[in-house]
């Protein structure tokens, strides 16, 4: 049986955005910004839920992207982006490592 050393988690290009959902540059699918953020909520709580059930990752990294550009629309970069981070905030309260790369999204805002 092997043992297990170690778990983490990984997210990427949650790109959330306070704004009406829009397609990509070539049109060919669409891009849900506002439903980003419920996303990365059931992705944080499973991953507390793991956490208390004493099986959950021990590191979570966050490849960037977490928010979108279009914030800077409405000058909400800030807000949006706590609104984001407020989400891993139980899994840190729990002991759980989160880094956050930084991607071109978040330098656009």
């Amino acid at each position: 049986m092997t043992e297990v050393i170690g778990t983490f988690g990984v997210i990427a290009d949650v790109q959330y955005g306070n704004v009406e959902n829009g397609q990509n540059f070539a049109k060919t699918c669409t891009r849900y910004y506002r439903p980003a953020l419920s996303m990365l909520q059931v992705s944080c709580d499973a991953w507390l839920q793991s956490v208390e059930a004493s099986s959950g990752p021990k590191l979570i990294m966050n490849l960037a992207d977490l928010i979108d550009q279009g914030n800077i629309v409405r000058d909400e970069q800030e807000v949006a982006l706590q609104t984001t981070l407020d989400c891993f905030q139980p899994l840190v309260a729990k002991g759980v490592e989160v880094h956050h790369l930084i991607g071109n999204h978040e330098l656009y805002n």
